[in-house]
């Protein structure tokens, strides 16, 4: 994997919970579709986007740690790297806080 790559699936990943961002907008598709198709109208959306966004942002995050893991031993590289990792946990993290908060919220 190269920098690019790496620097594509930072891009998806990014502000993924917006409606904008690539990641939220193919999930919130995916979701409607899915709903829709299986006539799901008791389903809670919200909950479902959000739990699907951070399981994907928690997997490409892996990819990701996995493949930096190679380009650790330029030292510039390596500060970046540990930037970037830093910012994605703090998504990471409030991705999994807004995915419980839409579980407790949900009826059932």
């Amino acid at each position: 994997m190269t920098l690019e790559n790496l620097g594509s699936l930072d891009l998806i990943m990014q502000k993924s919970d917006e409606h904008d961002s690539p990641l939220g907008s193919m999930i919130r598709m995916a979701v409607d579709s899915f709903i829709e198709t299986h006539s799901l109208t008791a389903v809670n959306r919200d909950q479902m986007v959000n739990s699907i966004t951070q399981k994907i942002h928690e997997q490409i995050n892996q990819v990701m740690f996995e493949q930096e893991e190679l380009l650790t031993k330029d030292p510039v590289l390596a500060e970046k790297i540990a930037q970037a990792r830093n910012q994605r946990r703090i998504e990471q993290n409030y991705l999994q806080e807004k995915s419980q908060r839409s579980e407790k919220t949900s009826p059932g």
